[in-house]
């Protein structure tokens, strides 16, 4: 029986640090899966002109696998996070995050959250006279003349 244990010992001892230089190796160029620190700001693409985007969520956080070599050279200007509003009209959509790596090497598993509530309105333009108010209790010397307001219409959007 011991026999068993000390006959080619050299050749046993050899293979175990072969299946170990190799188990470290394919180890080290495994990929990882895992949440991205921090979170993307989601960009808007394609809005029609006359119409203002209200969005329910601003940033989303993203689930990317990549080698462990990849991971130490991203950075959140690596990821575009967008909406595509082609073809949309006025009105409440339920509208898919899109998000891009610039890093050829990542692959994007997951979006949080996946789709985000977009309300498009119309942009409404008005224009109000400004107007001068004054307070107080009025003082013999001091007597307040016309004010001169510039400029005297201003424009809201």
């Amino acid at each position: 029986m011991i026999n068993l244990f000390t006959n080619n010992l050299t050749a046993k001892i050899i293979c175990l640090l072969l299946a170990f230089s190799f188990w470290t190796y394919v180890v080290s160029g495994e990929a990882k899966v895992d949440n991205f620190p921090g979170s993307l700001a989601i960009e808007v693409k394609n809005r029609p002109e006359n119409l203002v985007v209200v969005k329910d969520v601003n940033e989303v956080e993203i689930r990317i696998m990549a080698e462990r070599g990849v991971w130490q050279k991203l950075s959140s200007g690596s990821f575009e996070a967008y909406i595509d509003l082609s073809g949309l009209s006025q009105g409440t959509h339920d509208v898919a995050v899109n998000v891009r790596s610039s890093v050829d090497e990542v692959q994007i598993v997951e979006v949080k959250p996946a789709k985000i509530l977009v309300s498009m309105e119309p942009v409404v333009h008005k224009t109000i006279e400004v107007k001068s108010k004054t307070e107080g209790i009025k003082v013999v010397i001091l007597i307040p003349s016309d004010l001169l307001i510039m400029p005297s219409l201003i424009s809201m959007v």
